[in-house]
C-alpha cells in the first residue's frame, strides 16, 4: 500500500508545496536543541492541532533551565531554534517535572522553582503563539516558604468541560494539590483542602508524589506511600478528585499496590483507557518484576488484586515497564526491561493485556530482544489508532535503546501484529552511536509517533527528536501543511490550515481530514471537488474558495463539525460517499479530488472563512 500524498492546491500561486519536516533518516535526527551547554530530561505530549510540545532541561552551567519548543503538525518548529526560556533557574542538579496540554492545546509546565531565592513551585501556561498566560514569571504555588517540595505535575482533562488545570507536587511527607482558572488564579478554597490546597497525608510514613492525570473535568493522582523509614515497603496508592477538589475515592487513596514493596526510586506514571486509570511499576519484593492495574471511575480494581503480571515465565528478573492503552480494541500493551540473574546482561519484551487482566502474549510476552549484552533498555509502545492508521501490519510499535558499549548506544524500532508477531521487521530509528538517555514519547492526534531523547553525539547532551511511521518506519508519509493556497487570516490571527493522512490508494478507503488553526467553537464542514479555482470573498465570506466546478459539502450525519476548544476539526472520508451536487460518488483510482474546510467566525462581525486546499491523486 502506498501512504497518501496530499498535495497543496496551486490557486494563488505557481510555487511548490512545502513538504514536512520530519526526517526519514535515522542519521539524521532533528535537532531540537544543540546548544552547548548539556540538556536533558526532555519530554513529549501530543497537541490537538496535530503537532507535538516538547520541554526539557538546560544548561548546568548557569543552573539548569526549563526551555520548551512546539513543533507544528509537519514537523517545522513554531518558535526560534532553542525554543521559548521558561524560567531560569539555578539549581545545580535535575528533578523531575510536569509537562501536559490543556484541552485548548496551550503547554502546560509545572517546575521547581528557585528565582525568588527559596524553592517553590511554578505552574506556566504557553499558547501556541508563545504567550504567557500567566505571566513572564508563572503561578508559584507552595504552602510555606520552608517546605520540602519535590517532583510537581500538572494536567487537564482532554474533555474538560471547565478551564481549569490541576498542579500537584510533593510537600514535605504529603501530597499537595491546587486547581488553577484560565487566568491562573486558585479556585479550591480551603473548605476544600488547607489554605488553598488539597492535601492528601498518610497517617503512618509519607507520600510521594508519581503522577498526575487530568480526566475529564477531574484528575488522577498516584501516590508512592513510604510505610516507615527507608528499608520499610513502598506502596502504590491513587486517589480521584472533582473540578471542586473533592476527593472522589474516599478518605483513604485506593490501594493499588501493597503484596511487597516497590522498587526504590521507581514512582510509576500511569495512563488513561477511557475513564479508567492504567498503571504500570516494579517491585523489589517479590523481585525485580513488573505489573500492571487498571481502576475503573469509581476506583475500583478491574483486575486482580495487587496487579496483573506482566510476565509468570520463570527464567528474567523484570524492570522498567511501560504501559500504553490501546483504543482500538481496549487492551494494553505493556514493555519492559529483561535481566538475566546477575543484572549483567538485558533484553526488551512485550506483553497484550485485553480486558479481563488475561495475558495474550503467553506466559513470558514477546521477546523483542533476548537477554544478552545489547544493553537493551527503556521500551516505549507505541499502540497504532484506528484513526489516521492505514491498514497496515502492526497494532504496536517499540521503540529501545541498545548500548552494547560505553558511548555507542543505538534506538532502534520494531512493530507487533495482534497475535504478538512481527509486523514490521527491526529498524533503526537512531544509528549514530552515542551516549542516550532518557526517552519519551507520544503518539499525535494524526497517528504519528514522536520520540524524544537526550543526546551525546556533539557534546554532553542535545535535545533530539525521531517522527514514526507506526507501521514500521521513519518520518510521517503522506502528512502535508498546506502552504500555497493559505487560508485568510481569521479571529485567530492567523489561516486555517488543513492536512490530510491516511491512503492515496482509492481502494483502501482511508482518508482523514484535518483542520487547524480555527477560531475556538467555530461551526463548519469541508467541501470537495474535481476542480480547482480561486474564489475571493465568496457570498461575503472573509476567505478565498479555492476550489471550482461542481462542489460538494460533507453535510450529513455527523459531518457538520465543532472546532471546540482546540481550534481543530477532522472527518474520516467514506471515499464510496463523495458528495457531488447531484449526489454520491464513489472515488476512482486515477482521479484527482480537491478538498477545503468552510467555517464560521466572528472577526469584528459575523463572517465565514476558508482553511487553505488540497489536492490528493488517488490511485
Amino acid at each position: 500500500m502506498k501512504t497518501l500524498f496530499a498535495r497543496s492546491l496551486l490557486a494563488l500561486a505557481m510555487t511548490a508545496p512545502a513538504h514536512a519536516q520530519w526526517t526519514a533518516d535515522p542519521a539524521l535526527n532533528q535537532v531540537i536543541s544543540g546548544a552547548a551547554s548539556d540538556q536533558n530530561q526532555v519530554k513529549v505530549s501530543a497537541a490537538p492541532d496535530g503537532g507535538f510540545w516538547v520541554s526539557w532541561l538546560d544548561g548546568i552551567a548557569t543552573g539548569w533551565d526549563v526551555r520548551l519548543q512546539k513543533l507544528d503538525a509537519s514537523g517545522r518548529e513554531v518558535f526560534p531554534s532553542g525554543g521559548l526560556l521558561i524560567a531560569d533557574r539555578g539549581f545545580s542538579s535535575t528533578q523531575d517535572y510536569g509537562l501536559s496540554v490543556a484541552s485548548d492545546g496551550d503547554a502546560l509546565l509545572a517546575f521547581r522553582d528557585d528565582r525568588t531565592g527559596s524553592t517553590t513551585v511554578t505552574a506556566t501556561r504557553v499558547t501556541g503563539a508563545g504567550d504567557f498566560e500567566w505571566g513572564p514569571d508563572g503561578v508559584s504555588l507552595i504552602q510555606s516558604p520552608s517546605s520540602f517540595v519535590a517532583a510537581p505535575k500538572i494536567a487537564q482533562g482532554a474533555a474538560s468541560s471547565v478551564d481549569r488545570v490541576v498542579v500537584a507536587w510533593t510537600e514535605n511527607s504529603g501530597v499537595v494539590m491546587q486547581s488553577l482558572d484560565a487566568g491562573g488564579a486558585p479556585t479550591w478554597s480551603s473548605a476544600a483542602g488547607t489554605g488553598n490546597f488539597v492535601v492528601i497525608s498518610p497517617s503512618f510514613g509519607s507520600y510521594v508524589l508519581a503522577d498526575l492525570q487530568g480526566v475529564g473535568d477531574e484528575a488522577i493522582v498516584s501516590i508512592v506511600h513510604q510505610t516507615g523509614g527507608f528499608t520499610a515497603p513502598r506502596h502504590l496508592v491513587a486517589q480521584r478528585l472533582s473540578v471542586d477538589g473533592a476527593l472522589l475515592w474516599g478518605a483513604t487513596p485506593v490501594t493499588v499496590f501493597n503484596a511487597g514493596s516497590l522498587q526504590i526510586g521507581n514512582f510509576p506514571r500511569f495512563t488513561l483507557g477511557g475513564e479508567d486509570a492504567v498503571f504500570s511499576w516494579y517491585s523489589s519484593s517479590p523481585s525485580l518484576q513488573c505489573f500492571v492495574q487498571r481502576l475503573d471511575r469509581a476506583g475500583v480494581p478491574r483486575w486482580t488484586p495487587n496487579g496483573v503480571p506482566v510476565a509468570t515465565a520463570p527464567g528474567a528478573l523484570r524492570v522498567n515497564p511501560r504501559a500504553a492503552f490501546h483504543g482500538p480494541s481496549g487492551d494494553v500493551f505493556v514493555t519492559w526491561k529483561d535481566l538475566n540473574s546477575s543484572q549483567s546482561q538485558s533484553g526488551v519484551s512485550a506483553q497484550r493485556i485485553d480486558a479481563s487482566g488475561a495475558r495474550l502474549w503467553s506466559s513470558g510476552g514477546v521477546s523483542v530482544v533476548p537477554i544478552g549484552a545489547t544493553g537493551a533498555d527503556f521500551p516505549i509502545p507505541f499502540p497504532v489508532a484506528s484513526v489516521g492508521a492505514s491498514s497496515g501490519g502492526s497494532d504496536v510499535l517499540i521503540a529501545w535503546s541498545e548500548d552494547p558499549s560505553f558511548g555507542s548506544d543505538r534506538i532502534y524500532g520494531i512493530g507487533l501484529d495482534a497475535g504478538g508477531a512481527i509486523g514490521a521487521p527491526r529498524f533503526d530509528v537512531a544509528s549514530t552511536p552515542s551516549g542516550k538517555a532518557r526517552l519519551d514519547g507520544a503518539v499525535g492526534v494524526t497517528g504519528v509517533g514522536v520520540l524524544g531523547w537526550s543526546d551525546a553525539r556533539n557534546d554532553g547532551g542535545d535535545i533530539l527528536v525521531q517522527a514514526l511511521d507506526l507501521q514500521g518506519g521513519l518520518g510521517a508519509p503522506g502528512l502535508l501543511l498546506d502552504t500555497q493556497c493559505p487560508g485568510v487570516p481569521n479571529s485567530t490571527g492567523a489561516g486555517g490550515t488543513l492536512i490530510a493522512f491516511g491512503s492515496d490508494v482509492a481502494t483502501d478507503n482511508d482518508v482523514t481530514l484535518f483542520a487547524s488553526n480555527l477560531p475556538v467553537g467555530a461551526f463548519g464542514f469541508f467541501i470537495t471537488s474535481t476542480a480547482s479555482g480561486a474564489a475571493p470573498n465568496p457570498g461575503g465570506s472573509d476567505g478565498v474558495l479555492c476550489l471550482g466546478g461542481s462542489i460538494g459539502r460533507f453535510v450529513g450525519p455527523g459531518q457538520v463539525v465543532n472546532s471546540g476548544p482546540a481550534g481543530v476539526f477532522s472527518l474520516t472520508l467514506d471515499l464510496a460517499q463523495q458528495p457531488t451536487p447531484t449526489g454520491f460518488v464513489s472515488v476512482l483510482g486515477g482521479e484527482t479530488w480537491f478538498f477545503q474546510a468552510w467555517h464560521r467566525d466572528v472577526n469584528v462581525a459575523v463572517t465565514s472563512n476558508f482553511t487553505a486546499a488540497l489536492q490528493v491523486d488517488f490511485l
